[in-house]
């Protein structure tokens, strides 16, 4: 079960909002380091790679939240059930090359 959104930190919730903002849809795909170095510009609190990291794996695990990422592209936030089933499918082809 998904946690509250209102459980959110204030950074989880600012991270959260930059990328609906800014990257929703895989056609807003961006590279991770364009995204961090865009927030940072920004934001008070500047973004390590690390925490960028870790609070989208927090976003996705504990909220249920749709962020995807492409081989191509990079992260985004799925508009709709057919993008995040496009993402999923292609993590799972990637899983299945490396196994």
């Amino acid at each position: 079960m998904a946690a509250d959104q209102r459980d959110m930190t204030d950074l989880e919730q600012a991270v959260w909002e930059w990328l609906v903002a800014h990257h929703a849809g895989q056609d807003n795909a961006a590279p991770r380091a364009t995204i961090i170095e865009k927030y940072n510009t920004y934001h008070i609190h500047k973004l390590t790679d690390r925490e960028f990291r870790q609070i989208c794996a927090d976003l996705v695990t504990h909220f249920a939240l749709g962020i995807c990422t492409s081989a191509g592209g990079g992260y985004f936030v799925a508009r709709d059930p057919r993008e995040l089933g496009e993402a999923v499918a292609d993590l799972e082809s990637r899983a299945v090359a490396i196994l």
